[in-house]
């Protein structure tokens, strides 16, 4: 692998989540959930983008939720292949609050998903 290919590779792996609770979705526990996002967006992320900016507020966060949630490993939590249950199964205006708590309009609007400015990329 190329050395600028392990770059890009380190670059996405080091995720800087933003991580949300969410009482509405208790653990085992009784405790709230955490729900993570990546705040970078893939290209396919921002060709995804592009063709939801018409769409309404919410079903913008539903997608931006879809897109950028992830796991304690860093994939994905809502993987195409869970598209259509999470789609059918799960509350909307919650997905939405959610990601809305998150901060997620703003990722939709440029601010989050920015590259970093120079010197700020810790040195990758």
């Amino acid at each position: 692998m190329s050395d600028l290919k392990k770059a890009i590779h380190r670059q996405y792996a080091d995720l800087d989540l933003i991580e949300v609770e969410v009482p509405e979705w208790p653990d085992r526990d009784g405790r709230p959930s955490k729900v993570r996002f990546r705040r970078r967006l893939t290209v396919d992320d921002v060709a995804a983008i592009g063709s939801i900016s018409d769409m309404s507020g919410h079903f913008v966060l539903i997608k931006l939720f879809e897109m950028l949630a992830v796991d304690e490993k860093g994939d994905r939590l809502v993987d195409p292949n869970d598209r259509e249950w999470f789609a059918q199964q799960v509350d909307g205006h919650l997905v939405a609050s959610v990601a809305a708590r998150a901060g997620l309009q703003q990722a939709f609007m440029g601010e989050v998903g920015e590259p970093p400015k120079e010197g700020e990329d810790g040195g990758n």
